[in-house]
């Protein structure tokens, strides 16, 4: 209880330290900090509710031109956050229900099946997904009817306070530079398991360029590559719930018996870690469930967001369904959760559950097959990071709750230095 103590009187002092921060960010601006917007203002636009008869999500008229374009492109950015809306409903949609799953779920539900067995991962996904599913309802509708770059940092600013605002949206730019860190940590390792001719700096160096180079090209290339690394994620994981049919039925080939619910009986439902390896299940599981919120992120750079985020918001059901609860069965059906290459695998693709269940049916080279996966996940992730954290700190910067120059977009609606920044944050990866 101590150490509980000091560590929640800890959080309690950073939490002080962020609010105080934000109070003296938002004091009297200077050269570098832009002035904040009027509290009854939303990136220059005001809320539908101060004016009658104003739509929710109004379209592009003739106030928002932009000089030096034709009408057509201007009609298509944003004006008050400069960004181009580019996204498809369907690029929303597929986000929505596939988008930022990476390796943590492939890979890091093998410690989680480790400490508590298949049915905490029932348990821990069940719960978070309905804590998950309520949270994504509320912002569905505060963002249909509060619209506006922003998200859930603007709202923080309208409902809560500005300093409030602040804490939140840097800690969310926090959380998104490191996940972006972790995704170049893995996918570098990936491709010197492959081959180690090239260094593991010398793969980030590649992948740096190559990522820095698709994000500003737009977020219509954005969008489209979300959507196919998406569909071959939601395949993927078809196809496994296909074979963890197959496989519990003893009809792959050379199999002499049926699998069922082996793993249920030995080593148990909670691998004799009993309601503290539950708990710590939940741990992960709310980890895993990170990137439900994106879409509302890219809300302002949807062609229809009045009817693009709504859709989507009603996908996060499927994909709490079908990918969390989908994946926690089956992995906790087809693995021991007493494996011991869930935590000494020699690399990430051995700690994967899919990994020792592909091996253990008798297929050895299934390795590769699961690094190709998770590499293509990786890509997903890493592409995903960059663009979440850019948007971050862009609409922060229009807010004046981060430097001004980061509010910079090019014709095509891309906030270049906001997104140098976060793929800057990419380095911590070689530390």
């Amino acid at each position: 209880m101590p150490e509980f103590n000091n560590l929640l009187r800890s959080l309690c002092s950073v939490w002080r330290i962020l609010i105080s921060a934000g109070r003296s960010i938002l004091s009297p601006p200077n050269f570098f900090w832009s002035r904040p917007p009027p509290p009854e203002q939303m990136f220059g636009r005001k809320a539908p509710q101060h004016d009658e008869g104003v739509p929710p999500w109004p379209e592009a008229g003739q106030d928002d031109i932009i000089p030096g374009m034709d009408s057509e492109s201007s009609s298509r950015m944003d004006p008050d956050s400069g960004v181009k809306r580019g996204l498809k409903n369907r690029h929303l949609s597929m986000m929505a229900l596939a988008g930022i799953i990476g390796p943590g779920l492939l890979v890091g539900s093998g410690g989680a099946l480790h400490d508590g067995g298949p049915a905490s991962l029932l348990i821990g996904f069940g719960v978070i997904g309905i804590i998950a599913f309520s949270i994504m309802q509320s912002l569905g509708e505060m963002t249909t009817l509060y619209p506006g770059g922003g998200a859930f940092i603007s709202l923080a600013d309208r409902m809560v306070d500005k300093a409030f605002a602040v804490a939140v949206g840097w800690n969310y730019f926090i959380i998104w530079a490191a996940v972006l860190a972790n995704e170049y940590n893995v996918i570098s390792s990936i491709l010197v398991f492959w081959s180690d001719r090239v260094p593991l700096w010398g793969y980030f160096l590649i992948l740096w360029f190559v990522f820095l180079g698709f994000q500003l090209l737009g977020v219509e290339a954005f969008g489209e590559a979300e959507f196919w690394l998406a569909l071959i994620k939601l395949l993927g994981l078809v196809a496994y719930f296909l074979f963890g049919i197959i496989y519990a039925s003893g009809g792959l080939v050379g199999q002499h018996e049926t699998l069922g619910f082996r793993y249920w009986h030995d080593p148990g439902p909670f691998n004799g870690n009993g309601f503290r390896g539950c708990a710590q299940v939940f741990v992960f599981c709310s980890t895993f469930y990170a990137g439900v919120e994106s879409v509302a992120v890219a809300a302002t750079e949807t062609r229809n967001p009045g009817v693009a985020v709504p859709q989507a918001i009603r996908q996060v059901f499927a994909r709490i369904v079908f990918i969390y609860m989908g994946s926690a069965f089956f992995l906790g059906l087809t693995c021991p959760a007493n494996a011991s290459g869930l935590v000494n695998g020699g690399s990430r693709a051995l700690q994967s559950p899919m990994t020792i269940a592909i091996q253990t049916a008798g297929w050895t080279g299934g390795v590769n097959l699961i690094n190709a996966f998770i590499f293509i996940t990786c890509l997903s992730a890493v592409n995903s990071s960059i663009y979440i954290g850019s948007r971050t700190v862009l609409y922060m910067a229009h807010s004046g709750m981060a430097p001004r120059f980061l509010r910079w977009t090019d014709k095509r609606g891309v906030p270049v230095f906001a997104v140098l920044l976060t793929n800057a944050f990419g380095a911590l990866s070689m530390m």
